[in-house]
C-alpha cells in the first residue's frame, strides 16, 4: 500500500485551521458567558477531526471509530449535563435564598 503524503499533509493543515477556528469560537462562547456546553463543544469537535480522518483511513473504518467514540462518549455526556443541571438548580436556588435574606 502506497502512502499518499499530499493527502496527509492536506488533511492536517485542514484539521488544524479547523481547530484554530472552532477554538476562536469556543473562546466567543464562553466570553458570552453560555456555560454548560463543554460536553457538546468537545463531542461535535471530536466529530469532525473523526470524519476528517475518514478521507486517511477511509469512511469504514472512520464510522467504526465514531461508533466507538460514541459509546464511550454517551455516558461522560449524560454525566456531564446531570452534574451541570444539578448545578444551576443549585445555584438558582442559593440566589433565591440570598434575595430572601436581603429582603
Amino acid at each position: 500500500m502506497s502512502v499518499n503524503w499530499q493527502l496527509i499533509a492536506l488533511t492536517l493543515v485542514i484539521l488544524f485551521v479547523f481547530g484554530s477556528a472552532y477554538s476562536l469560537v469556543v473562546r466567543l462562547i464562553a466570553r458570552r458567558g453560555i456555560e454548560g456546553q463543554t460536553a457538546y463543544l468537545v463531542v461535535l469537535g471530536s466529530g469532525i477531526t473523526i470524519l476528517g480522518s475518514a478521507f486517511l483511513i477511509g469512511w469504514v473504518h472512520a464510522l467504526l471509530v465514531l461508533a466507538c467514540f460514541g459509546a464511550s462518549g454517551l455516558p461522560m455526556v449524560i454525566e456531564y449535563v446531570l452534574r451541570v443541571s444539578n448545578e444551576q438548580r443549585r445555584d438558582k436556588e442559593d440566589a433565591k435564598a440570598v434575595a430572601r435574606d436581603l429582603l
